[in-house]
């Protein structure tokens, strides 16, 4: 059993960033201190996630990793496209409260291959 939710709830979303009609995938700029950035940010007592890369790992060798992760990036925005496996990601039921044996008091949680 899954909640069914009225359209009419869900609040219009707001574009934050300019006219939505001109910017494109393709307008977005990533360079090393951006993906260097990212990579400062891990927490390395983290598990793996979806892709099975294990934080502390990451972290080690950031300093070999933010160029071929700018280009790679780069190239994905120049094709304006995002591979099929960074849509997919693992869901796992969270119980909330309540009876165990309703699907409605579990939560989904997801892990993606987002970075």
């Amino acid at each position: 059993m899954f909640t069914e939710e009225r359209l009419g709830d869900v609040p219009e979303a707001k574009w934050e960033y300019g006219d939505q009609q001109s910017i494109g995938i393709s307008d977005i700029t990533i360079d090393e201190e951006a993906v260097m950035s990212r990579l400062d940010k891990l927490m390395d007592d983290k598990a793996a996630r979806a892709d099975e890369f294990i934080p502390r790992f990451l972290i080690k060798i950031k300093l070999e990793l933010a160029r071929p992760l700018t280009m790679f990036f780069c190239k994905v925005m120049d094709n304006e496209q995002v591979s099929g496996d960074w849509k997919e990601a693992n869901v796992i039921p969270i119980f909330k409260s309540g009876n165990r044996n309703t699907a409605t008091n579990y939560r989904p949680v997801s892990l993606t291959r987002s970075f």
